[in-house]
């Protein structure tokens, strides 16, 4: 890369990037990634207990996930970023409950509104969300 030039600034390393500076470097642009490095993920598992620490079990499938659209991925360089929980509505037994949104009449308590289980960007940009929380209100 020539130092303090480049073609294509390539902002967010998702998948999305990760296509974009793919199909740029590879039609010969000097390409950046301003985060310097590409994240896959993230990889999802149910857990019993609180614990925070990386499980590497799952690497072999993870790494097969991630070859079947970056084939030329070296699974060498691969190092986990971060770990955490997340609540969910229902566990791996139960059937697939996306969110809720819970006024007053669930709850008992008038204005306020729970919206429980609802992922970016759904919770932070849906109209339809809004419109409900506000009949809720």
């Amino acid at each position: 890369m020539n130092a303090g030039r480049v073609d294509a600034v390539v902002i967010g390393a998702g998948v999305i990037g990760l296509a974009c500076g793919r199909a740029l470097a590879r039609s010969g642009r000097e390409t950046l990634d301003l985060a310097g490095r590409v994240r896959f993920g993230p990889d999802v598992a149910w857990i019993d207990r609180e614990d925070y620490a990386f499980d590497d079990s799952n690497r072999a499938h993870f790494v097969a996930a991630i070859e079947r659209y970056f084939p030329e991925l070296d699974p060498q360089r691969l190092r986990p970023d971060q770990c955490g929980i997340r609540a969910r509505l229902g566990g791996p037994e139960t059937a697939f409950s996306d969110f809720r949104i819970d006024g007053g009449d669930m709850h008992g308590m008038p204005g306020l509104v729970n919206l429980l289980g609802i992922e970016s960007p759904g919770l932070t940009a849906s109209l339809a969300i809004a419109e409900a929380v506000l009949g809720r209100l």
